[in-house]
């Protein structure tokens, strides 16, 4: 899907020059296991809107690098629609990674108030730090 151009070396620490050409998925997941013992990773080189919501269910956590605003808002709304009221072991945080071509980031994310779900991805991100407090508290 995504592969890595000459461009992502001056601002993406995962790649190397060797790396021009193959896809960001599959690049990254062996960067993150050959520095973290135990950690398995599955890359898919696919678009995330063509997993289902069973798919999504699977997981704890969801850790995003999207540079695509559009594809963030699919893959918080996916999140929200999964999670059913009252039982807070189906909430699955979503910690946002990804850019919006400042360089370098400098955000200030205000407390989300009131819309449900998130319209902006800083009250997204907001969102998932919350549901993160909440569901992993100290």
């Amino acid at each position: 899907m995504d592969t890595i151009d000459i461009s992502n070396l001056n601002r993406q620490f995962l790649f190397r020059r060797a790396d021009v050409g193959k896809f960001k998925a599959e690049v990254a997941a062996r960067f993150v296991e050959s520095r973290v013992d135990g950690v398995s990773i599955t890359p898919h080189c696919c678009r995330i809107q063509d997993f289902d919501a069973d798919f999504y269910r699977q997981f704890q956590l969801v850790v995003c690098g999207l540079d695509n605003i559009d594809a963030r808002r699919w893959l918080n709304a996916m999140l929200v629609s999964i999670a059913e009221e009252g039982d807070a072991d189906s909430l699955i945080p979503l910690i946002d990674g990804g850019t919006e071509g400042e360089s370098p980031p400098s955000h200030i994310f205000p407390i989300h108030h009131g819309h449900w779900p998130p319209t902006t991805s800083d009250g997204a991100i907001q969102a998932s730090r919350v549901m993160f407090a909440l569901s992993f508290p100290p």
